[in-house]
């Protein structure tokens, strides 16, 4: 199945690499993470982490959001990552 919820950012993207994602899926954001997609699902739901929320239940997440929450909660994230995690 393609991955849809990478949408990569064009012109002004807030100072994220060019070719990185723009958005993470709950699951791609829980395994960068180490958590439940659960979890996830319940911190985006707490406002924790934002981004589109889309018919039919699902959730996009924000890198910056990502990025911001991670570093708050003292999860340990190389960017990098991001770029190469796959559902």
């Amino acid at each position: 199945m393609p991955l849809v919820a990478f949408c990569f950012a064009a012109g002004h993207n807030g100072g994220m690499k060019k070719g990185m994602p723009k958005y993470l899926t709950t699951t791609q954001a829980g395994r960068l993470l180490g958590v439940s997609t659960f979890s996830i699902q319940r911190w985006f739901n707490q406002g924790h982490l934002t981004g589109p929320h889309l018919p039919g239940g699902k959730r996009w997440i924000t890198v910056e959001s990502f990025l911001a929450f991670a570093k708050k909660h003292e999860f340990e994230i190389d960017p990098a990552d991001i770029r190469t995690t796959r559902d």
